[in-house]
């Protein structure tokens, strides 16, 4: 299906294989047929005879042919009315009077002896080469517009030059000319387009898959049913081709069964519970999608924002599988964890009609990554049904009806083997071409987590598609469910299904499927949830989930266990599940593979807290397959290679690890304060110790996730004052000493990546930071660097050491939290840290600060200069840094920093200190702004003053006629009065040392201040 089919081609498809044009159309083509005597007239009239014979009752002749001849004939009747469409509009606005008089002697003709030049060849050429894309998924409306407007252009193009180039042209007049050549080159494309899209219409109302292509590009299939498993896609696909009688298939029976299986492996379901089946419970997605072009950055959220959303699933996906271009592209499905991929790809596999499709669904995780796709989908088949069988006897079986293959979990090959899978859906798209070239074309659809795709190659065309969250109606749809099935025992025990309300409260978690059932399964226990709701933060719920659980688990495996060891136990599971938290986060990754966190587990506890208790299990696990395998909000994903199967694992939804860390990281401190007010009294007391700390922060910055500070500043918030006083104490104090050696620890071998010894110090000392400002509220410089002369000094020497080695978003995320204060203090410059809030702006550049000059100095009094901050020494460095962010600004004032090399940096006194460049500048651009601006033009008057009274110089000449001009405009703009010109108000005093055109513009000034 992927190849051009031709205009011939296409009406032989569709049962006409005698025709005057096709014979034509064939001779032109060089195939040797006997070409007819057929001029511009009759190949409009039989183009139209063509369209509309062919596609009359098209509907009822395409009844009963099985999928993949079906789409081919649609196929075939969109290139015939393609043409039909032009011809017919031809007839309308070309009169045929005209070509008949065009066509004398046959001048006209198509196939006669005589010479018709290019132009007959370039007809000919427009006529036998329709090669168009059909429309559906893969092509937006607008691009297939354009082509066509494109074609129609190409056709009127020739179509003149054709008719232009006959001796009667020059004999119809100018005037009739000048009507031919408007009506061909600019009218017909448009009026071809609308007669084009009309047919298209008509066609909708026999074939529905025309239809459903309309409402695709149209974005106006409205939700029709959220619950039944997605039964409209397998009633609208079986509606399309009434064929009846097919036997379902082996594996359509097995997928058809898990429909009546539960939704998902539900864990430890409270007793009396029930999940719901696939059937009851998949709700229909929404979801967005588009054509993959080289701009397209699907693995950003933010890309998918402007994009349309569909409300309707089952219609997106019959107008995928009903295009011609299935075959030639997969289908890319990306989500979130949780968000139901694999669900979806059951309900796919159980609704495809067996009568048209032999859906075939393949887990990637079950097949060694080395199988080529075909061994893979031989090995599902085989897996499904128990039946071996090769591919290509599959098909043949199938007796027409579409392979479609269903790729689930494309993302745990990328995780799981890093680089090695980057091109498997080059090799997806390569497979799909053999296949056609064999006659037997296949419909592949991948699934994928949205956060990895940016780590493989896609197709350039593939349709790629994001399921959407759970809005509030799919939301309140999945509850019903639940309550249906579950009220009755729920009342039983006293208790009530989580109330609508109560879960919309916690979107973060009820927007996806997966995380919605954990909310009821929670609640169920003891209606936990919304008895608290009214009070319930955020990092409570997270608190009671993990704790409810966890313990959970622990009953299950230990249920004598006293309230003690309970406890006990409860806080060492959730103390290895903030160690997984730790484990992606110290690696900048949103999942950690299983032999990275056994590691991890080792290297940070000792190895009987590292491995948990008994499992109930006979097979040897190691200690990350039992952390995690207990708890279904840590996603596994696995894939086999050279016979070893690779774990990696993922919370569902970040912010459970982002918790955990936080979590974590409270206890310590919390821990160590405690340690720190026994130690105040004892003097037998051991040295605090931070070692776990420093190993776990010495990594990352927390910066890099808000989440986590958010939950950090929820659980230190709860700490009685005396405490958050020792701890702040507590953490300067390990600040003071954070870029210091440090001894060996028993945490050494803990490494999650490999970072140098300044990126470690860099991370732990802005931590501590973070952490004291979290505690404190804010903190004053001479606590961050007591016993330093010039605080501020020492805060750029640190912060340089952090801009130059953390990731880009731990620094971004460093700055949009702490809020830097300038103050003086004692006759020196400070700095107090805080934290950003809706209100805070930094203060306007004070050169005072920055050249620390504080009040009450002489240097007040006079003009500041500074040679090491004169342009060419600020470019110098710059260009030895090579830091973005100095170049910017090194490279918007380079034109002023030429022009005045050794003043622009010149500051002038005052109130407040103005540099020469800030000055100007500001005057610069004072008229295209809304704020006052008499102070502008006031300090660049006493920049002025100060110049006039300075030995003439060239630079400074150079420096005054800017000036001067900039004033004498705002002046003439009424952008400046003269009381705003108050330092120069007694007029400008320039002798004959000065440039004639700085006294000329100074006289100038002195007229207008008079005046």
């Amino acid at each position: 299906m992927g190849r051009p089919l031709s205009y011939a081609e296409a009406v032989r498809m569709l049962g006409e294989s005698e025709s005057r044009l096709i014979n034509l159309l064939d001779w032109l083509a060089g195939l040797g047929l006997a070409g007819g005597g057929l001029d511009v007239l009759g190949a409009r009239e039989e183009a139209v005879r063509l369209g509309h014979a062919l596609t009359r009752d098209l509907g009822d002749r395409l009844r009963g042919l099985n999928r993949l001849t079906r789409t081919e004939r649609l196929r075939a009747a969109h290139t015939v009315i393609v043409l039909a469409a032009y011809f017919e509009e031809l007839a309308d606005a070309v009169p045929e009077a005209r070509l008949h008089r065009l066509n004398a002697g046959e001048q006209l003709s198509l196939s006669g002896d005589h010479d018709g030049g290019t132009g007959r060849r370039a007809v000919a050429q427009a006529l036998t080469r329709v090669e168009l894309p059909t429309p559906g998924p893969s092509h937006t409306q607008e691009s297939i517009r354009r082509e066509l407007l494109a074609y129609y252009g190409r056709l009127g193009g020739s179509l003149l030059e054709f008719v232009s180039g006959v001796p009667q042209w020059a004999r119809i007049g100018e005037d009739v000319q000048a009507d031919t050549v408007r009506e061909l080159s600019h009218l017909m494309p448009g009026r071809a387009l609308d007669r084009y899209e009309e047919m298209l219409r008509r066609l909708a109302v026999d074939c529905p898959e025309f239809g459903i292509w309309i409402e695709h590009w149209e974005r106006r299939s409205a939700r029709t049913e959220l619950m039944g498993g997605m039964a409209t896609l397998e009633r609208l696909l079986a509606s399309m081709t009434g064929r009846v009688g097919a036997q379902p298939t082996a594996l359509s029976r097995a997928y058809q069964a898990s429909l009546h299986r539960p939704i998902t492996a539900g864990g430890d379901v409270p007793s009396g519970l029930t999940i719901p089946t696939l059937e009851q419970g998949y709700i229909d997605h929404r979801l967005r999608a588009t054509v993959m072009e080289a701009t397209a950055r699907p693995s950003q959220d933010s890309w998918w924002t402007d994009l349309p959303v569909y409300a309707e699933p089952s219609r997106f996906f019959a107008a995928c599988l009903t295009s011609p271009e299935a075959v030639s592209a997969p289908l890319l499905v990306l989500g979130q964890p949780g968000s139901g991929k694999s669900v979806l790809t059951r309900v796919l596999a159980a609704r495809l009609p067996a009568d048209d499709f032999l859906p075939i669904l393949v887990e990637l995780r079950q097949a060694p990554v080395e199988s080529d796709l075909q061994t893979r989908i031989e090995d599902a088949v085989r897996q499904t049904t128990g039946e071996r069988t090769s591919w290509p006897r599959l098909v043949e079986a199938a007796a027409g009806a579409l392979p479609v293959v269903i790729l689930d979990g494309f993302d745990e090959l990328l995780q799981a083997t890093g680089v090695t899978q980057t091109d498997f859906l080059m090799k997806v798209t390569a497979f799909q071409e053999r296949e056609a070239d064999q006659g037997r074309p296949v419909a592949v659809i991948v699934t994928s987590r949205t956060a990895v795709v940016d780590r493989a190659r896609i197709p350039h065309g593939s349709v790629v598609a994001r399921l959407e969250p759970f809005d509030d109606e799919q939301i309140r749809a999945w509850l019903a469910n639940w309550r249906d099935l579950n009220e009755s025992a729920l009342r039983r025990r006293g208790l009530r299904p989580l109330p609508d309300e109560v879960a919309l409260a916690h979107r973060e978690l009820a927007e996806q499927p997966l995380l919605l059932l954990m909310l009821a399964l929670y609640d169920a226990d003891g209606n936990a949830l919304h008895h608290r709701s009214a009070s319930f933060d955020r990092t409570s719920l997270y608190e009671r989930l993990l704790r409810e659980f966890a313990g959970r688990q622990i009953r299950k495996l230990a249920p004598d266990l006293d309230d003690t060891a309970y406890e006990r136990a409860v806080e060492e599971e959730l103390l290895r599940l903030s160690i997984v938290g730790f484990a992606m986060f110290n690696r900048r990754a949103q999942w950690v593979s299983d032999i990275d966190l056994d590691a991890d587990l080792l290297a940070l506890l000792d190895p009987e807290r590292a491995r948990p208790g008994n499992t109930g299990l006979q097979a040897p696990l190691s200690a990350a397959q039992i952390v995690v395998g207990r708890f279904f909000f840590v996603h596994e994903t696995q894939v086999t290679r050279d016979g070893q199967v690779l774990h990696t694992y993922e919370f569902l939804h970040a912010t459970f690890g982002e918790f955990l860390i936080a979590r974590l990281v409270a206890n310590i401190l919390i821990g160590m304060a405690v340690q720190a007010a026994t130690a105040a009294y004892s003097p037998l007391a051991a040295q605090i110790n931070d070692d776990l700390l420093h190993a776990l922060l010495s990594f990352a910055g927390l910066t890099a996730r808000s989440p986590v500070i958010g939950f950090l500043d929820d659980l230190l918030a709860q700490l009685e004052p005396g405490t958050r006083n020792e701890l702040t104490e507590l953490l300067l104090e390990l600040h003071r000493r954070s870029l210091h050696d440090r001894p060996g620890s028993a945490y050494d071998q803990y490494r999650p990546r490999p970072l140098s010894v300044p990126a470690r110090h860099a991370a732990w000392s802005m931590n501590l930071v973070v952490l004291a400002v979290l505690v404190a509220g804010e903190i004053r410089g001479y606590e961050l660097f007591p016993g330093s002369d010039d605080t501020a000094y020492a805060w750029r020497a640190q912060a340089t050491l952090w801009r130059s080695q953390l990731h880009g978003e731990e620094w971004a995320g460093f700055f949009q939290f702490i809020a830097l204060h300038r103050d003086w203090d004692g006759g020196k410059r400070s700095i107090r840290i805080g934290r950003v809030d809706e209100n805070f702006q930094p203060a306007p550049s004070d050169i005072y600060w920055i050249y620390n000059i504080p009040p009450g100095h002489a240097m007040r009094d006079g003009i500041i200069s500074y040679t090491a901050h004169e342009p060419s020494s600020i470019r110098l460095k710059s260009n030895m840094i090579c830091g973005g962010t100095d170049d910017v600004l090194v490279h918007a004032l380079e034109p002023l920093a030429a022009a005045f090399p050794t003043i622009a940096n010149l500051a002038v006194p005052g109130e407040r200190a103005t540099s020469c460049t800030h000055a100007l500048l500001a005057a610069l651009v004072a008229g295209f702004r809304d704020e006052p601006c008499s102070k502008v033009f006031t300090d660049l008057a006493r920049v002025v003053r100060e110049l006039s009274v300075l030995p003439a110089e060239e630079e400074h000449d150079l420096y005054l006629k800017a000036a001067l001009e900039t004033i004498i405009s705002a002046l003439d703009r009424s952008l400046a009065a003269r009381q705003d010109l108050a330092p120069i108000g007694g007029g400008l005093h320039l002798d004959d040392a000065h440039d004639p055109r700085v006294r000329h513009l100074g006289d100038r000034l002195n007229e207008l201040l008079r005046s």
